[in-house]
């Protein structure tokens, strides 16, 4: 999920980290806020009790280990595999624990 952000970034992470998520990652949007999915909603309903405003809320599956891969040739592979699997009707979602460096990324034409 994705909270809002405040002027004082630092001391609204901590407080989200003492509320008892697991992760909380600064995005151009807001705070990502990562949780277990069993915890979700709870930790949703603290977050909105504690005033924070919840922008978006999602499942996703977060790797743990990532999977960085430099060739241009194979990112662009992978890319257009990920992007028709995202297209088949009945694919609702796609995760991946891919990283494309941004100096690989940026010679590949979408």
């Amino acid at each position: 999920m994705v909270v809002n952000k405040e002027l004082d970034v630092d001391s609204q992470m901590l407080k989200l980290i003492d509320l008892g998520v697991d992760d909380v990652d600064e995005s151009g949007d807001g705070i990502e806020v990562y949780t277990t999915q069993e915890k979700a909603g709870e930790i949703k309903e603290l977050l909105e009790k504690s005033g924070f405003t919840i922008s978006s809320f999602e499942i996703i599956k977060k790797p743990k280990n990532v999977m960085t891969v430099t060739d241009e040739k194979k990112a662009r592979r992978i890319i257009t595999f990920l992007e028709t699997l995202e297209d088949h009707e009945d694919v609702q979602s796609v995760f991946s624990n891919l990283d494309i460096p941004d100096d690989v990324a940026d010679k590949i034409e979408y």
